[in-house]
């Protein structure tokens, strides 16, 4: 069994597949991580967010899942990213433009695009850096990861253990 985390302004519990208005770079999904750490950022990030945008009672969580990783690759359809490379930068190209139109899958994993990262992201979306010169800035920065469950399918391998406040 392995444990992921899932950082946000509030406990949950039950995750959920929503729409979000925000362009994220795995497209639509439950985001997790294996990365206790980045998902405690992601909370402080999160709860941030939603004070400015009015939320009074917002607070700093992580929730804590347990999965079965080996049975998921077993029975769901997973796209994979060790690294950030090319089919990497154009997947969350695509996906951050809203115009990702490719194969839909149960799970992607791979290296999250933070706002550093992002940062030299649009910067090759402005034509400022070549993909290659992307490619090569992005490598030289620890990229933590990140899983994005796409399907109710996925997200009922999720078996919530707990919490913990930031």
């Amino acid at each position: 069994m392995n444990f992921v985390y899932h950082g946000s302004s509030v406990i949950v519990e039950k995750p959920e597949l929503r729409f979000s208005v925000r362009t994220l770079d795995f497209g639509h999904g439950f985001y997790t991580t294996t990365n206790e750490e980045q998902a405690r950022a992601f909370a402080v990030s999160v709860q941030k967010r939603a004070v400015r945008a009015g939320a009074v009672n917002a607070g700093r969580f992580v929730s804590i899942y347990e999965i079965d990783y080996e049975l998921m690759l077993k029975e769901l359809n997973l796209l994979l990213f060790e690294t950030p490379n090319d089919e990497w930068l154009d997947f969350v190209v695509a996906n951050r433009r809203n115009i990702y139109a490719g194969k839909k899958y149960d799970i992607i994993r791979g290296p999250v695009a933070n706002d550093t990262v992002y940062r030299t992201i649009i910067a090759y979306m402005n034509n400022i850096y070549t993909k290659q010169q992307a490619i090569e800035l992005l490598k030289v920065r620890e990229l933590y990861d990140q899983i994005a469950l796409a399907t109710e399918k996925a997200i009922s391998f999720l078996r919530f253990t707990g919490y913990k406040e930031v």
